[in-house]
């Protein structure tokens, strides 16, 4: 229901407008008497079945090194809230990066591999980046990105000394084809 490819990205699942017409029509043929908001409820909730079953099946799946969110937080006011975080999955269990903490949420692997989530909530929007750590990547430059990135003059190029795309393991755990856009970005297999 979820897995829509376009030329920039790929959906893994998303609580937004979930019900394709084609679902909603064959809907309506089927119980002629339903409601709109009867059909709503039935998408939504084949939806957030779906969103048990990726995160059940997701959590099989260990990349086998440890998983990194990068996050910014960005409220609705001018609060000093607003900001970058880091959290970790010491697992490298893929399940472990969806939750339930949202109004409104989607997960995808964007044009260039990564794989990426935007969350909406009542006290703003809070956008995150999924990487692991590099099994090679040297310890100070680790502990140096937990250490500094909430500071103003952090050099964010340590993010890819350190790091690297999760997105086609994602993909890969998933069985979804890759893509490539019309510029050949994310050719994979």
């Amino acid at each position: 229901m979820n897995n829509t490819t376009n030329n920039k990205r790929t959906i893994i699942w998303t609580s937004i407008n979930p019900g394709a017409p084609c679902f909603k029509a064959m809907l309506k043929k089927e119980t002629p008497d339903i409601g709109e908001d009867d059909i709503n409820a039935i998408i939504y909730g084949f939806n957030y079945h779906y969103f048990n079953e990726l995160v059940s099946h997701l959590s099989k799946v260990s990349i086998g090194q440890p998983i990194i969110a990068l996050a910014l937080f960005e409220g609705y006011d001018d609060d000093e809230d607003d900001g970058f975080g880091i959290q970790t999955i010491d697992s490298g269990n893929l399940g472990e990066c969806f939750d339930t903490d949202y109004d409104i949420a989607e997960w995808y692997v964007d044009k260039s591999g990564d794989f990426l989530s935007y969350h909406i909530d009542r006290d703003g929007v809070t956008y995150c980046k999924y990487l692991a750590i590099k099994k090679d990547a040297p310890l100070s430059k680790v502990q140096r990105l937990f250490t500094e990135i909430d500071n103003d003059d952090f050099d964010f190029s340590i993010i890819g000394d350190v790091t690297e795309s999760i997105g086609e393991k994602v993909l890969d755990a998933l069985g979804i084809m890759h893509f490539c856009d019309k510029e050949g970005a994310f050719c994979g297999k």
